[in-house]
């Protein structure tokens, strides 16, 4: 899908991954992701956010110095990165 469709970079919300799974379908890609803390709040699955940027674009990812605190009071993920 995304090399027919020639696409570079693709957000996805909602990704429902935590420690133990990972994206496999996209080997072209680097992954910035950041996955639900599910010990926080009341929910049992879902959640995460990713961020993937195809290789040959220079990406890192980017600190946000606010997600720490965003992340303790509430159930918002966020991931950055820098191109």
């Amino acid at each position: 899908m995304t090399d027919s469709n020639n696409i570079q970079i693709l957000c996805i919300s909602e990704t429902f991954l935590s420690a133990n799974k990972n994206i496999h379908n996209f080997q072209n890609f680097n992954r910035f992701r950041y996955d639900r803390d599910l010990s926080i709040g009341d929910k049992s699955k879902g959640g995460g956010v990713a961020i993937l940027v195809k290789r040959g674009i220079n990406s890192t990812e980017y600190t946000l110095h606010c997600r720490d605190v965003i992340h303790e009071t509430s159930n918002l993920e966020i991931v950055a990165t820098k191109i």
